[in-house]
Formats: C-alpha cells, structure tokens, sequence
C-alpha cells in the first residue's frame, strides 16, 4: 500500500492466509464481512504479488471504482475498469 496506508492485524493476515494459500495452489477466494476493508485488502495482495493481471468483481458501480482507484495507488499501475452485466 501507500506509505500512509497501514492494514490492521487482521487485513494483514489475510493478505499473508492468500500468498501462503499461493504456495500450494495456484487459486483462491478471500471472503471478508461488509466493513473489514476488502479493497485495502485486495490493493495489497496485489503490490505484493505484482500480477501481471488481477481481477475483483464486485455488485455496485461505487465498489469497481473504489477497487480501481485503489490498486492504482498501492501499484502506480493505471489499469483498467470494466464493467459486465
């Protein structure tokens, strides 16, 4: 994440359950409670990573944006939003 962004304990281990997760498969699904930060969450597994390509689907238009927004921060990567129905 940003210098200014600092994950709580349990986003932090999340972000460490999904790349131990990583080392025996090459998939996987973090579900989190509405209000625990998915997105922070998500925006650091991917820095960390460094994907070349990486995918968060969300409901609402507000949640795309809120997710595009922030992995382009934590990444300096300007990728792109899509949005399918």
């Amino acid at each position: 994440m940003s210098e200014m962004t600092v994950l709580r304990h349990y986003q932090q281990e999340a972000v460490d359950a999904v790349h131990r997760e990583w080392e025996e498969h090459s998939s996987t699904l973090l579900v989190a409670a509405t209000g625990t930060g998915k997105t922070t969450i998500f925006s650091e597994i991917i820095r960390r990573a460094a994907p070349t390509r990486a995918s968060n689907y969300a409901k609402a238009d507000s949640s795309i944006e809120l997710a595009w927004f922030q992995s382009n921060h934590a990444t300096g990567d300007r990728g792109k939003a899509f949005q399918a129905w």
